[in-house]
């Protein structure tokens, strides 16, 4: 039986669907949590299941959510979709926030079970094993649309980090491919090329990392305001605000450390464009609704923000409409964007034809917050994966390109 129609969805229905769904997330009223919206979420997770080509975290354990504070509403089968959803965006950890989400009984369902055993062949690369097991009882994964495509492409990423070559039958029972169509499918969208004796070489798609041109530009008047303060404290830390900031940081480091001087202004004017200001290196907006009020009760630097990268010949745009609806309360607690004179200094994040723009949140520790946030730059149309990092993270010096492990706290 064809999944789409054992799921009995009509795909037409899928628009009508995510904005009903959105507005249930972003009501300021406890709509995420009426249980009378529960038919429309669990539509909304069969969609998801039978277009294949969408895929809602969030709404997701908003159903999960619902199922915690109303156990006698509790569908075992909208829950093995959903887990078998979240398994289609490894390497993430969608699986496991799911999974937290469940109640101890709930976890000796035989069906969650298999999806956890699934989850944990899949998180040690033991790609051969899960193709088998899957083939021996599939359970609920088959009735989602594309899962062995998703898994696919998972696995070779996987194995273009791990490998420089492979041979070819090795690689096709790795991929769990049935036949040589599916294998080079998986070759022509990874640029794999076929060598002699059956090698397969692979090519890891992070790529080297590109050679960048930096020029240095010294601000004189910083530079003296630096020597007086080495002078007065026999140190070469310059306080800013309550934090000790080095000298030697980056421009990012730099305005990082601003968002945290009550005393720094955000910029009135939201017509001012990246790509024309050379005097500042960022420009920033703050929030000016009562969310702006919220504080952490957690010690230390807790704030944290979302990037996004857009070519300087488009950040304009981005930027007027992220800044529009950061100072109407829509995003975050603030934004900032880098300009044609950050460019200059050489930002640590990207290439010199590229800006960015972080969007804040006044604790990384609030989950909800930080993903309230990025559920409303989806709707914005950012949909592309985003990464949240902390403050601290980029106080401390790091980043991507000088860090072996992911530097970002979130990755969607």
């Amino acid at each position: 039986m064809d999944n789409h129609s054992a799921l009995q969805i009509d795909l037409d229905d899928v628009d009508v669907l995510r904005i009903n769904i959105n507005k249930f997330l972003c009501s300021v009223s406890v709509e995420r949590y009426n249980v009378d919206n529960l038919p429309v979420f669990e539509k909304y997770v069969k969609c998801q299941a039978a277009a294949g080509n969408f895929y809602d975290l969030e709404a997701n354990l908003a159903v999960l959510k619902l199922y915690q504070l109303f156990p006698r509403c509790y569908n075992p089968d909208i829950v093995y979709l959903i887990l078998a959803k979240a398994l289609t965006n490894l390497p993430h950890n969608d699986f496991d926030l799911c999974r937290c989400l469940l109640g101890v009984e709930q976890f000796h369902d035989p069906g969650i079970q298999r999806l956890c055993y699934f989850d944990n062949l899949l998180e040690m690369c033991k790609f051969q094993t899960f193709w088998e097991e899957k083939s021996k009882e599939p359970g609920r994964i088959d009735e989602v649309s594309g899962f062995d495509d998703s898994i696919r492409i998972f696995i070779c990423k996987m194995v273009s980090i791990l490998f420089k070559n492979m041979k070819e039958p090795e690689l096709t029972t790795v991929l769990g491919c049935k036949d040589d169509q599916e294998l080079q499918k998986c070759m022509q969208s990874f640029d794999w090329e076929k060598g002699s004796n059956e090698v397969v070489n692979l090519f890891n798609q992070e790529g080297p990392g590109k050679a960048k041109n930096v020029a240095e530009k010294i601000n004189l008047y910083r530079t003296f305001s630096t020597l007086i303060n080495v002078g007065k404290t026999g140190t070469s830390n310059v306080e800013t605000g309550n934090i000790m900031i080095p000298t030697n940081t980056t421009p990012e480091q730099k305005a990082t450390s601003s968002n945290f001087d009550s005393g720094s202004d955000s910029d009135d004017d939201l017509s001012r464009k990246p790509s024309e200001e050379s005097e500042n290196e960022w420009i920033y907006v703050k929030n000016k609704t009562p969310y702006n009020s919220k504080r952490s009760t957690a010690e230390g630097i807790v704030t944290g923000k979302w990037l996004i990268f857009e070519p300087m010949d488009k950040i304009d745009e981005t930027w007027k409409e992220i800044s529009t609806a950061v100072a109407k309360g829509i995003l975050g607690c603030s934004a900032k964007v880098s300009t044609i004179a950050d460019n200059e200094v050489g930002n640590p994040y990207q290439d010199q034809d590229d800006g960015v723009i972080c969007v804040y949140t006044y604790d990384h520790n609030d989950e909800y917050d930080v993903m309230r946030v990025r559920a409303a730059l989806r709707r914005m149309g950012f949909t592309r994966q985003l990464a949240y990092k902390t403050d601290q993270t980029t106080l401390q010096g790091k980043y991507s390109w000088n860090s072996k492990k992911r530097v970002s706290k979130y990755y969607c």
